[in-house]
C-alpha cells in the first residue's frame, strides 16, 4: 500500500475513534510509526487530509446513486440503499459525526460538501419526480414536497449516526436499524402500488 493510502486509511481510524479536533497529524505520524515531515509530504495540514476522506467516501456512496438509473424498478433501488450505504458511513463516521465541527472549521470544504450535496439532490429530485410519475409516490405530491423529503431524508440519516455512541458499533441489528429509520420516513408518502413493493422488502 502507498505511503498516502496508508496515511488516508490510519487518519480515517483516528478521527472515527477520536474526532477530528483531538486529532493531529503528529498523532497520524505516530500512528503509523512514521516522520512527521514524512506526513507533511503529502498533506500540509489536516484539512486536505480530511478533503482527501471525504472525497473517498463521496466517490463510494456516488457508486449507489450510480445504480439508480439502471435498476428496473427504481423504488426498490432507493429502499435498497441505505444498507448499500451504511457500510460506506460507518467506514467514514467522523465526517458525520463531526459534520458541523467540520464545515464550521474548513470554509473551503464546507463549499465543496454544499455542491456535492446539491449535485446529490438534484439527482434525487429527478428520481422522486420520477417515482411520482410512475405512480410508486403519491401523485398530489408537489415538487415542494419532494424537495422537502429530500431535505428531511438527508438530515435524518446525518443524525442517525452523528447521535452514535462507542458502544452502538457493537449492535448486531445497528444495519437494519438504520435501514429501517430512513426507510419509514418515506412510507407516508409512497401510493398504494409503493407501498406494496416497500412492504415486500420489508417481509
Amino acid at each position: 500500500m502507498k505511503t498516502k493510502e496508508l496515511i488516508l486509511q490510519a487518519a480515517c481510524a483516528l478521527f472515527n475513534e477520536r474526532g477530528v479536533a483531538a486529532v493531529t497529524l503528529r498523532d497520524v505520524a505516530t500512528a503509523l510509526g512514521r516522520a512527521y515531515g514524512n506526513i507533511t509530504y503529502h498533506f500540509a495540514s489536516k484539512e486536505p487530509l480530511i478533503e482527501a476522506l471525504y472525497a473517498e467516501m463521496t466517490q463510494a456512496l456516488s457508486g449507489v446513486s450510480a445504480s439508480f438509473a439502471q435498476a428496473p424498478d427504481p423504488l426498490t433501488a432507493v429502499l435498497l440503499a441505505p444498507r448499500q450505504t451504511f457500510a460506506i458511513s460507518l467506514r467514514y463516521l467522523f465526517l458525520l459525526r463531526d459534520y458541523l465541527d467540520i464545515v464550521r472549521a474548513y470554509p473551503a470544504l464546507a463549499t465543496r460538501v454544499r455542491m456535492s450535496n446539491d449535485a446529490r439532490k438534484a439527482g434525487l429530485r429527478m428520481l422522486f419526480i420520477h417515482l411520482r410519475n410512475v405512480g410508486q409516490l403519491r401523485p398530489e405530491l408537489s415538487d415542494a414536497d419532494l424537495d422537502y423529503l429530500m431535505e428531511l431524508s438527508g438530515a435524518m440519516r446525518t443524525f442517525f449516526f452523528m447521535q452514535l455512541q462507542p458502544a452502538d458499533l457493537q449492535r448486531v441489528h445497528l444495519e437494519g436499524e438504520f435501514v429501517d429509520y430512513v426507510n419509514r420516513l418515506l412510507f407516508p408518502y409512497l401510493s398504494a402500488e409503493g407501498q406494496k413493493t416497500y412492504q415486500i422488502l420489508n417481509q
